[in-house]
């Protein structure tokens, strides 16, 4: 039946109800796409923004990287040429030690065959020490005197600042008669102006003089202090020299008067010796133990001496293979495996499941981005937390307390040494005392009964046998009894143990070398027994330095041995006591056995700063090694995230595949493809055109518009044989396709108003004012050649 006009009108109303919905339908999308524009911009400049602050970052980490490495080369230069100072030092050393033991032996050999050439050598070397006594005197008499030149050169600098200060003085003085000048000029205006021009005139000239005789005062004396110093040196210099060539000069006649001497004994060797009387008062047994006694001397203090060298070499080869072995263990932790091959491998599928029509899109690119971000932030993640492991690992090796150890080991084999001179100055003291008993006749056989033997009685030997087992008393007695009347500090069997005194512990112990201890105390460690109290000559915190405490405890035990202590008996009769020659050979003893000790000291010093330079050079590698690793590490990181962002602009997948090797190399591996070659495309089917007849897809086409008309129209999409559009709304739609489709025939856009109008008329015969879809579309499909209808 026809519709009624309120009906159509409705409609006509909900086809541009419709109409109007899609329409703001579409403006919003357009603006939500604005939007997101917008939003990926800002993420786009914020995240420009964060990789020009990465890269100032990484540029900044470079620059101080470079700067450290100088450094470090220059510390090591620096480390090298101590090292090399040290080696020249250790060589000198043992060819001391090599000639000093030479000397020994021919020095044994010549007391053994005389005995009597021993007096004599004595007092020369007594007539030595006491000239080496002068030539010392005439050094500090000779430093008293650089000392006064010094001061002369320092007065004379002094006179020239004060007149220095005395033109400056003058300077200003000018200045302010200037000033005053200046100001009554002011006052008095212009009317006296070419006068007070020509004052001013004459006081700039004075100015210019006094600042011309200031400049000649300065220079005058700069030249005089200049002078005064380059004459004080050259004096000193040439005192300096004088006294060394004196000193060498007497050096070798003292040498040359030794060998005259050795040779008259050797001459003289066959011929029948006879002694002076006071010699004679030497028995030859006491002679006997008195050779023995220093062989024995000699020979525990060249065995004690060289098992601590033996020591002090293998603590050496000890630290350089501990060294070399931390560094290959930091380098293997620090490439050790990490998981960014496994997180790169799934952020690579990820990216290339996407179908590659969605590349192309704005918001598919903003995910894609985001994606490489969180990659990014997944990689550094792990990086700063290897970092961390490594940091970790470097701050376990310096506190593990190894170089504490070592240090402690290397303070005892010093003390050792230390031990070993005191050793010899005890024998060295025991020998004069018996020797100048027996030739004053006071004692034939020496003063026995002076001597304190630790433990004391009869029950000494055994004690000293079986160990130092003696209590607290038994500490009192090791620095030697009260002395006798005529001024001896005491003396006593065994010397001075300066090692139990500091380190708690014997110096028999220490004398089968510094690494016995060390591995005792490092299986001790290990087993992890005990209170974690430190023992007294631990020094597990590397600290305190040990070697100026034993030195300082021998050094106080050698003062009372010093002329200040140890002085010589009073005169009986009144008359001035002078120093008798056993007082002046102990003195030369004990004052040699400081000067040594002091430079045992100074060299334990020395060797402590050197272990500790050398282990602090290779913890600050390892460090360096950490930020070189973490450097190459993260610069992977930034290639991985640059190459995925130029791929998501190229709008291109990652086809091939992309490892991570030892994870410092990025490796693109192009013979293994991530991607599956595309399908073969099918094969093109040409459908035929016609100029008047629709084809196959024409009619489709046709028919979906048709379809979406009818829906517009009735306000609901009716079924295939149901849908119906008005005459009109037929006619117009027509027309449009045929002014705008390119794709239907010829002939149809060739067509007026009035052939269309004639089909409607065809297609609604009776004048209902609607067509249905569906005889639209078989009116159109038959049409052509052979139908009723042809345009």
């Amino acid at each position: 039946g026809f519709l009624k006009a309120g009906e159509r009108d409705g409609f006509l109303k909900a086809g541009a109800e419709a109409e109007r919905e899609r329409d703001e339908a579409r403006s919003e999308l357009t603006q939500a796409q604005l939007k997101a524009d917008r939003d990926l911009t800002a993420t786009r400049n914020a995240r420009d923004k964060a990789l020009a602050e990465l890269e100032a970052l990484r540029n900044s980490a470079t620059s101080d990287a470079d700067q450290l490495a100088r450094e470090a080369s220059e510390a090591r230069a620096q480390l090298d040429a101590m090292r090399k100072q040290l080696r020249d030092m250790e060589t000198s050393s043992q060819k001391q030690s090599s000639a000093l033991l030479a000397l020994g032996e021919e020095k044994r050999k010549v007391e053994a065959e005389h005995q009597s050439f021993s007096n004599k050598m004595t007092d020369e070397m007594v007539a030595r020490d006491r000239q080496l006594g002068k030539a010392l005197a005439d050094l500090e008499t000779l430093r008293a005197k650089l000392d006064a030149d010094t001061s002369a050169s320092e007065t004379a600098l002094a006179e020239a600042r004060q007149k220095l200060a005395a033109a400056e003085a003058r300077e200003k003085g000018l200045e302010r008669d200037l000033d005053t000048l200046r100001r009554r000029l002011a006052e008095e205006g212009n009317n006296a102006s070419e006068s007070l021009e020509n004052e001013r005139k004459a006081l700039a000239k004075k100015l210019t003089d006094a600042e011309a005789e200031w400049t000649r005062a300065s220079k005058e004396a700069e030249q005089a202090a200049k002078m005064a110093l380059e004459q004080a040196l050259a004096r000193a210099r040439t005192d300096s020299e004088a006294a060394i060539a004196a000193e060498k000069q007497r050096g070798a006649a003292a040498l040359e008067a030794a060998r005259q001497a050795a040779e008259a004994a050797a001459a003289v060797a066959d011929e029948p010796l006879v002694l002076p009387p006071a010699v004679a008062k030497l028995s030859e047994p006491l002679a006997v133990v008195l050779a023995r006694m220093w062989g024995t001397a000699e020979t525990h203090f060249r065995n004690g001496a060289c098992k601590v060298f033996r020591a002090l070499r293998e603590e050496r080869a000890l630290v350089s293979i501990h060294l070399m072995d931390v560094r290959v263990q930091f380098d293997d932790f620090l490439r050790r495996p990490d998981d960014k091959q496994p997180k790169l491998s799934a952020f690579l599928q990820a990216f290339n499941s996407l179908p590659e029509d969605m590349r192309f899109d704005d918001n598919t690119k903003a995910e894609l981005h985001l994606r490489s971000e969180e990659l990014r932030h997944d990689l550094w993640l792990e990086t700063e937390e290897r970092e961390a492991a490594g940091r970790a690992r470097l701050v376990a090796i310096r506190g593990d307390g190894w170089l504490e150890q070592r240090l402690a080991s290397l303070e005892r084999n010093f003390s050792f040494l230390i031990q070993l001179e005191m050793d010899r100055f005890n024998t060295s003291l025991n020998m004069l005392l018996d020797y100048n008993s027996a030739l004053t006749g006071d004692a034939p056989e020496g003063m026995l009964e002076e001597l304190a033997v630790e433990g004391g009685g009869d029950d000494a030997a055994g004690d000293k046998k079986s160990g130092k087992k003696g209590g607290k008393d038994d500490k009192k007695t090791k620095k030697g009894a009260a002395g006798p009347a005529d001024g001896t500090p005491g003396r006593s069997a065994l010397p001075v143990d300066v090692l139990s005194c500091v380190l708690g512990g014997g110096g028999d112990v220490k004398e089968k070398g510094g690494k016995k201890a060390d591995k005792k105390k490092d299986k001790k460690d290990k087993k992890g027994k005990g209170d974690g109290r430190e023992t007294p000559g631990s020094d597990a915190g590397g600290g305190d330095d040990n070697i100026t405490a034993v030195a300082a405890e021998a050094t106080t035990a050698l003062a009372q041995w010093l002329p200040e202590a140890f002085l010589p008996p009073a005169a009986e009769d009144g008359a001035e006591a002078g120093p008798s020659g056993l007082h002046e050979a102990i003195w030369v003893q004990a004052a040699l056995a400081t000067s040594r000790i002091g430079r045992l000291t100074a060299k334990g010093g020395a060797a402590r700063m050197l272990l500790r330079s050398d282990v602090g050079v290779v913890y600050d590698e390892l460090d360096q090694w950490i930020g070189t690793r973490i450097g190459e590490e993260l610069s992977v990181c930034e290639r991985v995230i640059d190459l995925s962002q130029q791929a998501v602009e190229d709008q291109v997948a990652l086809t091939s595949d992309w490892v991570i090797d030892d994870g410092v190399t990025l490796t693109i591996n192009p013979s293994r493809v991530l991607l599956e070659p595309p399908p073969t495309p099918p094969t093109p089917v040409v459908v035929p055109l016609d100029a008047r007849t629709l084809n196959n897809v024409q009619l489709e086409g046709l028919h979906t518009s048709l379809q979406s008309a009818s829906a517009a129209e009735m306000g609901y999409a009716a079924t295939a044989d149901e849908a119906a559009l008005s005459v009109g709304s037929l006619s117009g739609l027509l027309m449009r396709a045929a002014a705008a489709d390119t794709e239907l025939p010829k002939e149809w856009c060739a067509q007026a108003d009035t052939q269309f109008a004639r089909v409607c008329e065809l297609l609604d015969p009776d004048d209902t004012g609607f067509v249905l879809v569906s005889k639209a579309m078989s009116f159109f499909a038959n049409s052509g050649a052979g139908s009723d209808w042809a345009w």
